[in-house]
């Protein structure tokens, strides 16, 4: 798979890094689909057509608001944020400003309610 730039990108992947561990698992998740084939076999088509994907690095955040921020300014510029996350406050930080919001939760335990 082709990475773009931000600019053109319809799609943004972006890590949160919060805690040491999570700094080095951001960038491996970020960089897998760059070794990913969209062309499917059987359909004999991309499976991502026409959208284009860009890796947007790892944020470097202070404070949650901050996430809050950079994933609203993808938004409004009319991309799809697509965030690897480590912790739960993350994710609510995302959420704060936009509604429906799709989720693909992987945890390695079940603890976030509601």
């Amino acid at each position: 798979m082709k990475f773009f730039s931000p600019e053109e990108a319809d799609v943004v992947l972006f890590g949160v890094p919060i805690g040491k561990r999570f700094e080095q698992i951001s960038k491996v998740l970020r960089e897998t689909p760059a070794y990913l084939e969209t062309f499917d076999l059987e359909t004999k088509r991309d499976l991502l057509g026409d959208i284009k994907v860009a890796d947007g690095g790892d944020l470097k955040i202070d404070t949650l608001t901050q996430v809050t921020s950079y994933t609203k300014s993808l938004v409004d510029k009319g991309k799809i944020p697509f965030a690897f996350a480590g912790d739960h406050p993350s994710l609510w930080t995302i959420q704060a400003f936009t509604q429906p919001l799709k989720v693909l939760h992987f945890d390695a335990h079940c603890d976030l309610k509601d």
